[in-house]
Parts: C-alpha cells; structure tokens; sequence
C-alpha cells in the first residue's frame, strides 16, 4: 500500500469524530480532497474500512485493524522525528560518531550501506 502519514492521520481523526466532514476540518482539508484519500485506502487494500452512514461513518473489522496500525505507526513517526530532533539539537552526536568507529570492520575499511543486513540475513537462511 502507498499511504502517507497524512492519510493516516486522517484515517484516525475519522475514526475518533465518526465523521469524514470534522476530520477533514481538523486536517485542513476540503471533504472532497479527505473522502478521496480514504476511499483511495480502500481500494489499495480492496476492502471497506468505513461503514457510511447518514449521521458519520463506523469502522468494519477491517477499518478496526487498519486503524490499530494506522495507530501504531504514527507513534512510530512521532518517535522518529523526536530521536531525530535530539540530533538536531547537539544531543547525541557525539555519542552516534562513537557508535558508527565501534561497527568499522577490523581494519578500519568502511563497509557499502547494506552488506551487514545482507550478511544478516544470508545467515537467517541458513
């Protein structure tokens, strides 16, 4: 699926007012633009996440799961750019160029971005 954090946050704010016209408001988005994005979840997971109603929308099963996850990686991204921002700030970039000396292979040559997981998961094959 192709979906951006701010179909996700979309997505919840649906799902907390029960109704596309508020979230679409609190996204600054126009009700058109907002129905669109969800209906566009919907085909890309080829299920009905919403029930609509005339007085809002309900969840189906499949609207309760996506919304689980929904959840779960706007978390994620909060985190992200939190940890992200301590850089910014002159947190933690002593402690990261301590940690990128220490996983040089002996030797000191630098490895191409990548080969570890390789070699991680040629191992996890084995």
């Amino acid at each position: 699926m192709d979906v951006d954090l701010t179909d996700l946050r979309l997505f919840v704010r649906t799902a907390d007012e029960c109704n596309i016209s508020r979230a679409a408001e609190h996204q600054h988005l126009s009700l058109a633009a907002a129905s669109a994005r969800i209906k566009s979840l919907e085909a890309q997971s080829g299920l009905s996440l919403l029930y609509r109603e005339a007085r809002g929308v309900r969840l189906t099963p499949p609207g309760e799961a996506f919304l689980f996850h929904a959840r779960g990686v706007l978390r994620q991204a909060e985190q992200l750019r939190a940890d992200l921002q301590e850089y910014g700030g002159g947190l933690r970039g002593h402690r990261s160029q301590q940690l990128i000396v220490r996983r040089l292979p002996a030797g000191g040559a630098a490895r191409r971005c990548g080969d570890e997981f390789d070699s991680e998961r040629q191992a996890q094959r084995a």
